[in-house]
Order: C-alpha cells, then sequence, then structure tokens
C-alpha cells in the first residue's frame, strides 16, 4: 500500500516539476477514473487526499469497495503545454517517467498529459445461462457468452463470434461477466493475452490483443495511429430575423419606362429591398426555410392637359420570395458558413396613375383618373454564400451574397387594367439578373 501511495506522490511531484506553471495555459478537470488495486484498504482508509500546489495532478476523491479490493482516483487532465523538455533531465536522473505514467494509466499525447483508457474488446457479452449452455452443449459452470460483435474492432479482426463462450483468458478461468471486467481493467492498450473459447462443442485458443477506441493497434500490439475523435462543432438549430437586400438587377428597360413618364430615375447600382426569412435544421447540417423581401418607390409630377391640371404618379415595385435550402459548415465555435440556394419567384410592376384632384359626388363620371398597371412575373433561381458569426446563444451577424438568376414564362410585358390583362406589343424581356448582398441581425443561430 505505501507503494501505492509513494508512486502516487511520485506522479504528482513530477508533474509539478515537468510542467511548472509557465509552461500552462489550461488546465481543465475532468472526470477520469483511474484504478488501483491495492494490498491493504485498511493503510490507505484513514489518508487525507493527495493534492499539489498549482494543481498540476491531484487526486481529487477516493472511493473504496472492499468486495473488489481496488481504489478509484479522479485526476486533472493538462493541456496546451509549450514543451517536454525536461523529459531529458529526469531521465539524466534515472527516473523512468513514461513508467510511472503507464502504471498510473496516464500517458504524454501530443502537447499535454492524457488519460490511457481502458482496454477494448469490441464485443458484448453477459453471464452464461442454463437454458442456453444447455443449447450450445456447454457443461461447464463457468464462462461468459458473447451476444454481439461490434464491426471494426479488435473482437471482429480475431474473429470472435456471436455465441462464443469465453471460459478463459491467459488461463484464468472467466467466472462471470463482474470477473470479465475485472480482467479487462487489469490490462492496458496492446496487451496481448490468449483467449479460451468454446465454440461447435470444443475449447479453441486464440491469440487476442487489446484494442483502443482511440488507436489502431497493431497484432503485436503496437500502436500504428492515433485516432484524434474531434468534437462536432455547433451548426445551429435555426432561427429568423428582418433582412435587408441590397439588388443589382439591370435596370435599363425600367428607367426606360421611367423616363418616359418623366419621373426620377433608379440608380444603376442598384437599391435596397426589406424582407425578412427563417430556416430550421432538418438534419446533416441542412437546413430549409423561407425568405422574401421587396422595394417600392413612387415618383410624381404635374401634368397639364387640355388646360385641366393633374398629378401623375409612377410606382416602381420588386419584389422576390420562396424556399430556401442551405447546407452549413461549421469553421468555429463562433463562425459558420452556409451555402444554399433559393427557388421561387420574382415580379417587377410598375404602376401609372392620372390623378384628378377635383372631385364632385354629383358628376363623378366626369373625374379624369386613370390607373395602368405594366408587369413582368419571373421564376427565380438564387445560389447564395453565406456567414453567421456568433455574438450570443439566440443572437447572430449574418452575412450573405448572393446571384438571382430569372426566367419569365412569357415575352414581353404584360398590361393591366381592371383585372384585365394585355400584351405590350413590342415590350422588351427585361432581364432581372444580378447580385445580392445582406448583412444584418440573426435570432438564434
Amino acid at each position: 500500500m505505501k507503494k501505492i501511495i509513494i508512486l502516487l506522490v511520485t506522479v504528482t511531484t513530477l508533474g509539478s516539476f515537468l510542467f511548472a506553471e509557465g509552461n500552462v495555459e489550461e488546465v481543465k478537470e475532468i472526470e477520469i477514473i483511474k484504478t488501483l488495486k491495492i494490498d491493504d484498504l485498511e493503510d490507505l482508509e484513514n489518508e487525507e487526499k493527495l493534492d499539489v500546489e498549482d494543481g498540476i495532478i491531484k487526486v481529487v476523491t477516493k472511493t473504496i469497495d472492499d468486495s473488489l479490493n481496488e481504489v478509484e482516483v479522479k485526476v486533472l487532465q493538462i493541456g496546451d503545454l509549450d514543451d517536454l523538455e525536461n523529459l531529458e533531465a529526469l531521465e539524466g536522473l534515472g527516473i523512468d517517467l513514461q513508467k510511472i505514467l503507464k502504471q498510473n494509466h496516464i500517458q504524454i499525447v501530443g502537447d499535454g498529459i492524457d488519460y490511457c483508457e481502458t482496454p477494448f474488446m469490441g464485443v458484448y457479452f453477459e453471464d452464461l445461462a442454463l437454458e442456453k449452455a444447455t443449447e450450445l452443449g456447454f457443461n461447464e459452470k463457468h464462462g461468459i457468452l458473447i451476444t454481439g460483435i461490434v464491426d471494426g474492432t479488435p473482437a471482429k479482426y480475431y474473429r470472435l463470434l456471436k455465441d462464443d463462450v469465453i471460459v478463459a483468458v491467459d488461463d484464468k478461468q472467466v467466472k462471470n461477466e463482474k470477473a470479465m471486467l475485472k480482467i479487462i481493467a487489469s490490462h492496458y492498450v496492446g496487451d496481448k493475452v490468449k483467449l479460451s473459447i468454446f465454440r461447435d462443442g470444443e475449447i479453441k485458443e486464440i491469440d487476442f490483443v487489446f484494442g483502443s477506441r482511440n488507436s489502431k493497434i497493431t497484432a503485436d500490439g503496437k500502436v500504428i495511429k492515433k485516432i484524434t475523435k474531434k468534437k462536432k462543432k455547433n451548426r445551429g438549430s435555426g432561427g429568423g430575423s428582418w433582412i435587408p437586400v441590397w439588388f443589382q438587377p439591370d435596370l435599363t428597360d425600367v428607367n426606360d419606362v421611367l423616363a418616359g413618364f418623366g419621373v426620377e430615375e433608379l440608380s444603376e447600382t442598384g437599391f435596397l429591398m426589406q424582407g425578412g426569412g427563417g430556416k430550421g435544421n432538418v438534419g446533416n447540417g441542412y437546413f430549409i426555410g423561407g425568405m422574401g423581401a421587396g422595394y417600392c418607390t413612387t415618383s410624381s409630377k404635374e401634368i397639364e392637359e387640355e388646360g385641366e391640371e393633374f398629378t401623375q404618379q409612377v410606382d416602381y415595385e420588386f419584389g422576390f420570395g420562396g424556399v430556401t435550402l442551405d447546407k452549413r459548415v461549421a469553421i468555429s465555435k463562433k463562425i459558420v458558413f452556409g451555402f444554399g440556394c433559393l427557388l421561387g419567384g420574382a415580379e417587377n410592376l410598375i404602376t401609372v396613375s392620372k390623378i384628378d384632384g377635383n372631385v364632385d359626388w354629383n358628376e363623378l363620371e366626369n373625374n379624369q383618373s386613370t390607373s395602368f398597371k405594366m408587369s413582368k412575373a419571373y421564376f427565380v433561381v438564387q445560389p447564395k454564400f453565406n456567414v453567421l458569426f456568433r455574438l450570443t446563444n439566440w443572437l447572430a451577424i449574418r452575412g450573405e451574397v448572393g446571384y438571382m438568376k430569372g426566367y419569365s414564362p412569357y415575352n414581353g410585358w404584360k398590361y393591366s387594367v381592371v383585372e384585365n390583362d394585355f400584351d405590350i406589343a413590342d415590350s422588351p424581356n427585361t432581364s432581372i439578373d444580378g447580385l445580392s448582398f445582406s448583412i444584418g441581425p440573426w435570432f438564434g443561430f
């Protein structure tokens, strides 16, 4: 027992010496259970918990289980170490640090200290019931039954099968499931053992190497590849917001109409639409939603016809909307890229009104106010790329760039008056193709 205590103190002291405070950028506490076999529980029961100043390696709890004759210990994981140059100095003092760390199920990996995991077989097993033993023709009263094999594991590689009965490991009899778990815990990843298996009415001997969930192990127990399990970055669950959109279509045809009526033309650099949208996560980083936006401007001037004064008003409107499908890729905790497309419809609409403000109830039929509309409809496809920068759990900044492509189902423009539509002769096939830009808040993530 004293050897165990000395070993733990040695590890903590060496940890303090090897990873001094100046070399540690971040210390993360995680629950890692380390099992040590001890000879005399009475020596440990009254011991105070082990600790080290500045917290390099700490034993923070001890739980004694008389039936297993073991002690469970929680330790701290250390990350982001600058270097391991002091290893050579320790070796010069004749201290085998690697051996000490291995004995305590601790290993140095990359730039920090990590926990050496429990050996991995890749089987499901349970206590062997009498009825199942009879069915298999196994007449002994010990052993465990394999109920399943996991693909890509040592059990699959060494061709263990469902309904095999493990009766011994290195000639040590396996009495039940609890005993098997204890045998596994007593070994290390890469340890080679001999399994005694009952199959097809006879005992077979199988050479077996305990594997790892985080590494690939060769048949002779050597680690050939360290598998890094990356934590999935959050791609969000969805949200929505007001969406301003700067759109730059070809406005040549529209401005020709506006100029013809003598009102102010639109800027060739585009216009700012106001809209909104939202989307939800449907799995595997795909988001389905919808959005729409619109723009409206009004110009007017005073005109005179046959001695009468009127107000001529020209309204221009453009709007689009549709269903969106996006694929998000999380670059970091705060930054998510999105690639997607909108499928929907759009419309160019110009309304021309002549307003006669002289209205007499008794002469309504003489009022000269008129109004008609010119329109062109489109099917639209808008591929786009967006970026979300997360500010809080519920708020982000969203930026997007896209290109809208419109397809009209007919040639030219339509003329509408009192819900009657007519084709406008010699009218152009006006394009709405153009870039769109958007930046604004996004509620949700």
